[in-house]
């Protein structure tokens, strides 16, 4: 089968947009960055539901949080996000 007459990207590729498996879409650094934004590190996790697992309001059949309702497992991952404890007053654990 001849390729003299199939059709190529101007940019040499399939034509899809999508860049060659060589080249990650996000460089490492740039993905580093975004993570370390959104999430907490897992010492600081493992921190914060450690002391959620010894507060009178955690539900330990869901790993709840019985002020605010959250999924703790999620919630102690993520940066920007605290104990629901000033909700009721008290001063937050983490």
């Amino acid at each position: 089968m001849s390729t003299e007459n199939t059709p190529t990207a101007p940019d040499g590729g399939c034509g899809c947009g999508a860049k060659a498996q060589s080249q990650p879409a996000v460089q490492p650094t740039t993905q580093t960055s975004i993570i370390s934004k959104v999430f907490v590190s897992k010492e600081i996790q493992q921190t914060r539901m450690n002391l959620c697992r010894e507060c009178e309001h955690f539900d330990s059949l869901l790993a709840r949080c019985k002020i605010c309702g959250c999924f703790l497992e999620a919630k102690t991952r993520l940066a920007g996000f605290h104990c629901a404890l000033d909700q009721i007053g008290e001063t937050p654990k983490w």
